[in-house]
């Protein structure tokens, strides 16, 4: 198991930078490292509007608007089973696997209800989730995430498991499959340690992209309308 630890942050009293800096330097330079500060997290872009994902009251069936609903319908009828075609999945939802595949899966299996999950901010929270993956990685991308979720749905449906694990512990294991890659920059970990990557300094080297995922998902939970776990107690 991972060790846990603490980031200490730094803290400087601005005026008294200012008296130094002045003092020894009487033209200073700009600083030497730019980017965001490191409390900020990296690839967490402004809250999105979407104006593709719902509109007005009716919730869309599979989580998308699509004028492909029937054809969508009929693939997702086999997400309990090894071999859906997750390619055309994605090209009937447009482009929206992840979120049309989660949707579709959290709902058969009654988890929005069980765990009290509004709908909407699920697919609000989902869209957004999505939107944070990077498009053009040719692997570690929304589609890729899709396939995990369905895998992991079916993972979960092994008779031996039957009865093993609560509707909190599914919705982890699916939560999981759906965030697991998210903004990924398609680069290995040793890759972003070995070239002193913020990314890699933010986590102090330590499973640097595994971190990453996880802190990018948690934060968008924090946008306003797509914490999906609001209704539950800490």
């Amino acid at each position: 198991k991972q060790q846990e630890f603490d980031l200490p942050s730094l803290r400087i009293d601005e005026n008294e930078v200012a008296n130094i800096t002045s003092a020894s330097h009487p033209r200073s330079r700009s600083p030497r490292f730019g980017g965001p500060p490191m409390s900020q997290i990296s690839g967490v872009r402004r809250p999105l509007s979407h104006t593709n994902s719902f509109t007005g009251e009716r919730l869309p069936t599979f989580g998308v608007e699509t004028p492909h609903e029937a054809q969508l319908g009929t693939l997702l009828g086999d997400l309990d089973t090894w071999g859906i075609d997750i390619f055309r999945i994605g090209d009937l939802s447009c482009n929206r696997p992840l979120t049309c595949v989660a949707y579709s899966v959290f709902s058969q299996r009654d988890l929005l209800s069980a765990l009290m999950i509004p709908p909407k901010t699920f697919i609000a929270f989902m869209v957004t989730l999505e939107d944070h993956y990077v498009k053009d990685n040719p692997f570690h991308n929304s589609l890729h995430a899709a396939d995990v979720t369905q895998s992991t749905n079916v993972l979960l449906n092994t008779p031996a498991l039957e009865s093993v694990f609560t509707p909190l512990e599914i919705c982890g294991a699916l939560f999981a499959a759906c965030i697991h890659d998210v903004d990924h920059p398609g680069l290995t970990n040793q890759f972003l340690i070995n070239t002193s990557s913020e990314l890699a300094l933010m986590y102090n080297d330590e499973s640097v992209l595994e971190n990453h995922h996880l802190a990018v998902a948690f934060k968008l939970l924090q946008n306003q309308g797509c914490d999906i776990f609001c209704n539950m107690q800490k």
